[in-house]
């Protein structure tokens, strides 16, 4: 059975409100998804693109543990993802928000170049996600 966008979403928030993340990394909205069931993140990354890694963990005794994977988008298919499922989100309605703020500043000081302090605006979207993630 197929799945219709909306039920899309709504597994997509329910997984990020669980088992991922939304935060700013080096003035960049990224989306994360950490965890061992690899099916669900080739399903994040083939619905909304993104890149995939493999982290495979040895203790330092020496046990093996399960290997993890992790999802990853940012930018503007970090944007659209999050626009996708936000209407279903519970616990990171905020930090969705956030990320929004931050897009939308970014996109206002386009013509400031780099070296002008355009980061200088952007810095308290990055304070604000650091608390909301406390």
């Amino acid at each position: 059975m197929e799945l219709t966008d909306r039920e899309k979403a709504i597994r997509a928030a329910a997984i990020i409100d669980t088992d991922g993340t939304i935060n700013i990394n080096q003035f960049q909205v990224r989306c994360a998804v950490l965890m061992t069931q690899r099916e669900m993140i080739d399903w994040l990354q083939s619905e909304w693109g993104g890149s995939v890694y493999t982290n495979d963990r040895q203790q330092a005794d020496g046990i093996v543990r399960k290997t993890r994977y992790q999802w990853v988008v940012t930018t503007k298919k970090a944007d659209k993802f999050l626009r996708d499922i936000y209407p279903f989100l519970m616990l990171k309605k905020q930090q969705a928000d956030c990320a929004f703020d931050l897009r939308q500043q970014q996109v206002s000081l386009i013509k400031i170049p780099p070296k002008n302090g355009r980061n200088i605006h952007l810095q308290p979207f990055v304070e604000r996600m650091k608390e909301l993630n406390k």
